[in-house]
């Protein structure tokens, strides 16, 4: 694990250093919903006083509690956002004969508090086609420069509800929309069990009631 960014040591609590089986040891801890809930150092001297020896332990946070699934504002822009900030999603699923798949979709939008929506340009493709054999998929939104990892298991379907069919054609990006001119793509909607990961405020769970 790559060191703390200098904005989480900013926010961070030291504890007095003290002896432990021959080290000085000093404790760091962050505030809670972020990815880590301290640094655990070691420091070993020799006789003169001069440090020989450092070993830093990150310690994990603990699991956040789960909340109601409601997609928040920070979530939607994070899936929203994605084409523009060359991150699409990956979507992973399983096909007729039990294997997994994974793919990348530029088209991957939140449609409701608890769904998300992909445009899916094959009409005949392979994602259609394991949705048929198995409904259950996930996909994965991460953007590391901005410290972003969602993961959204689901429950995927063709909708082919007018209304739902022209806002995820509207919202779907001008490239994937101009590879499929007479639009013989379908609304693929993904009903959520569980958004969980990382985002800029911290550690995020909701699972649907």
């Amino acid at each position: 694990m790559k060191a703390p960014p200098a904005g989480m040591l900013a926010r961070a609590t030291w504890s007095e250093p003290h002896h432990e089986d021959g080290a000085v040891k000093v404790q760091v801890g962050f505030p809670p919903a972020m990815r880590l809930a301290g640094i655990s150092s070691h420091l070993w001297l020799d006789d003169g006083g001069r440090l020989t020896r450092i070993v830093q332990e990150m310690v994990a946070a603990p699991p956040s509690l789960p909340t109601e699934l409601v997609l928040t504002d920070e979530v939607r822009a994070a899936v929203d956002g994605a084409p523009d900030n060359g991150t699409p999603e990956v979507v992973a699923d399983v096909d007729r004969d039990g294997a997994p798949h994974a793919s990348l979709r530029g088209s991957a939008q939140a449609v409701s508090d608890t769904q998300l929506a992909m445009w899916i340009r094959d009409p005949a493709g392979g994602l259609l086609v394991a949705i048929e054999n198995s409904p259950r998929l996930a996909l994965m939104c991460r953007d590391p420069a901005k410290g972003v990892t969602y993961q959204f298991p689901g429950r995927a379907r063709v909708d082919d509800d007018p209304d739902v069919v022209a806002t995820v054609y509207a919202n779907t990006p001008s490239l994937e929309r101009d590879m499929d001119a007479i639009r013989r793509e379908v609304a693929g909607v993904v009903d959520l069990d569980l958004a969980e990961g990382m985002g800029p405020g911290g550690q995020v769970r909701m699972e649907r009631a």
